[in-house]
């Protein structure tokens, strides 16, 4: 077990990945943003820093449940923070024909407006490995998942969001994953 990241290898069925991306595929996609507290207007495009199309699935309650089951397994498991809701669930695609990515970043925004913190970021992988190439998620200083293990379809890895990490870009085919955070009072 590590406590720095919770993963579980093929944790969701092809079958429930496969609905997943035909539930998510019918919402609005709009380009992936950049945003926290420097950002004025919430979000903005900067291609060099992310890469990517976005849709918001947070109102689809099967996936909402399943991404908050493994978030509290592992926050049990592993985190023991003090949990109060998953704020919203984003659909990713990274387009290896547009070299996809999301450089180096945090899901925690320090310093924002309201009185939570994203404390865990959940990641659900839902591409097969021979969909794409390239792609490597990574996380910023310490020890990372075993890179095959992570790649596999319906695997899930969570982490705290305040660990750097990042996608490096598609260069073939196409990358989806879901991607949610969970959040609590503010870090003290």
């Amino acid at each position: 077990m590590n406590a720095q990241w919770q993963m579980w290898q093929e944790g969701v069925s092809a079958d429930t990945c496969n609905k997943i991306i035909q539930e998510c595929e019918k919402l609005q996609p709009m380009q992936g943003e950049v945003g926290g507290p420097g950002i004025k207007s919430g979000g903005a495009l900067v291609s060099e820093v992310r890469r990517s199309q976005v849709r918001w699935a947070g109102h689809i309650e099967w996936i909402h449940d399943l991404v908050w089951s493994y978030a509290s397994h592992a926050n049990r498991q592993a985190f023991g923070f003090d949990l109060a809701l998953l704020e919203d669930i984003q659909y990713t695609e990274y387009d290896g024909s547009q070299q996809g990515h999301y450089n180096w970043h945090e899901d925690t925004f320090w310093g924002g407006p309201t009185c939570f913190d994203r404390k865990l970021s959940v990641i659900i992988q839902l591409s097969n490995p021979k969909d794409y190439e390239g792609g490597k998620f990574l996380l910023e200083n310490i020890e990372n998942p075993d890179e095959n293990a992570l790649k596999q379809r319906g695997t899930v890895l969570v982490f705290p969001s305040p660990l750097r990490h990042m996608v490096e870009p598609v260069t073939k085919g196409y990358r989806r994953s879901l991607v949610a955070w969970v959040e609590g009072p503010k870090f003290r």
